[in-house]
């Protein structure tokens, strides 16, 4: 679903740090964005992508939320990916 290039941001919001995984490829299709963390969401083969995102979203939340952080996705002009997650006690 990627592009030929990525990048990694982050950032402190709040009490929250934030991880961003960008690319810039066209992105997860629209009609999978609302499931994708979804365990095994398939979408139509084309040929050139797989069929199935699989596990790796769904087990990537749910650490996220257990963490008491969550993970999403948004697209603009490239893919983000963003983790966010508790800053640590100090």
């Amino acid at each position: 679903h990627g592009g030929r290039r990525v990048w990694v941001e982050s950032e402190v919001a709040g009490d929250h740090v934030l991880v961003h995984v960008c690319d810039d490829g066209g992105g997860v299709d629209p009609l999978l964005r609302d499931s994708m963390f979804e365990a095994y969401v398939s979408r139509p083969n084309d040929g050139a992508r797989p069929e199935s995102v699989g596990l790796g979203l769904t087990v990537s939340r749910q650490l996220a939320r257990l963490m008491g952080g969550d993970i999403g996705y948004a697209y603009t002009d490239h893919s983000r990916f963003t983790l966010r997650l508790p800053s640590a006690e100090r």
